[in-house]
């Protein structure tokens, strides 16, 4: 999500460039705080916009001017202005990891809870920028941590894909929805394992422990949620065939915990990996009852337990050797 909002925002930038500017955006934008206040005074719109809708005070976010920027919202530009986009200025300097500009824009009355066309909150956008402090200042200030974007992203998915598990812990101990999947269909735990994967190879050591360290809490967490019966995920799908692989789990093979995902394939089946992963397709999922999914797990579970995976990996590879 971070690769795509910096080309983004680069595209943003350069569209605007062609968009007829004028003196204000233009002294606006060059940080030329002298001509900006000289033209407000004679009369010039503060909130004039150019053919994309940036106003001057979007125009001195994205050029970085701090001085500019507080100088515009002191006599009186919108802090809630939308663009073409539907991007507020708070939402520009969220993405661009601004914590002095967004604490001004927030102390001026801009909207923590403001949502982009794309559905791109604050939150989700300073996460994305990996800063915790901004981060960190959006939740302090009341901004809705149940976001999702267009994407299914959430903020607990972006904490935990950057691995800042100090603002992760927040949204666990709120009881965001842990099991909410993306776009690509991974959950928060997912992403920590994706990290700790990675991490055993590149990471120093304590940030491999660190990682491990969060896995296990975001996965007790998850239990925890379950064994209450109350997992708040909006994938009713999800949800139930989670419960199911967890229960029978416990009861064949308790020291895994394993993972759930849902495939797209037109085949009522399952399947297991060595990583600990039980695939479901969505055919199986509508096709089959509770008792048939329970079969099917409980098989699944058991070729994973007698380490039939790992043997046919073995065996494969052995073929490819010879």
């Amino acid at each position: 999500m971070k690769t795509k909002i910096i080309f983004a925002c680069a595209f943003l930038l350069l569209i605007s460039g062609c968009a007829a500017k004028t003196p204000l955006i233009k002294a606006s934008a060059e940080g030329d705080t002298f001509a900006t206040e000289k033209l407000v005074r004679e009369g010039a719109n503060i909130d004039e916009a150019d053919d994309n809708g940036y106003t001057p005070l979007m125009h001195a976010i994205w050029s970085g001017k701090q001085e500019t920027v507080a100088q515009l919202v002191n006599i009186g530009a919108d802090v809630n202005k939308r663009d073409k986009t539907g991007y507020t200025p708070l939402l520009w300097a969220a993405s661009y990891g601004y914590l002095d500009m967004a604490k001004l824009l927030i102390d001026k009355g801009a909207d923590v809870n403001a949502r982009g066309n794309d559905q791109s909150s604050p939150l989700l956008l300073a996460l994305a920028a990996n800063n915790h402090e901004l981060s960190k200042l959006l939740i302090d200030r009341g901004v809705d941590i149940h976001v999702v974007d267009v994407n299914g992203t959430t903020p607990l998915i972006l904490a935990a894909m950057y691995c800042d598990y100090d603002i992760a812990k927040i949204f666990i101990e709120r009881d965001v929805d842990l099991f909410a999947v993306d776009a690509s269909g991974y959950k928060a735990s997912d992403y920590v394992k994706f990290s700790l994967k990675t991490g055993k190879r590149v990471f120093q050591s304590d940030d491999y422990e660190r990682n491990l360290s969060f896995l296990k809490l975001i996965k007790k967490a998850e239990n925890a949620q379950i064994l209450a019966g109350r997992m708040n995920t909006k994938n009713p799908k999800m949800a139930r065939i989670y419960s199911i692989v967890y229960k029978v789990g416990k009861c064949i093979n308790p020291d895994v915990d394993y993972d759930v995902f849902i495939s797209d394939k037109n085949e009522p089946n399952a399947w297991v990996n060595i990583s600990g992963n039980i695939t479901f397709t969505k055919e199986a999922l509508e096709k089959f009852d509770n008792d048939t999914l329970t079969f099917v797990a409980a098989h699944e579970i058991a070729h994973d337990k007698l380490g039939h995976v790992a043997k046919k990996i073995a065996v494969s590879s052995t073929i490819i050797k010879i």
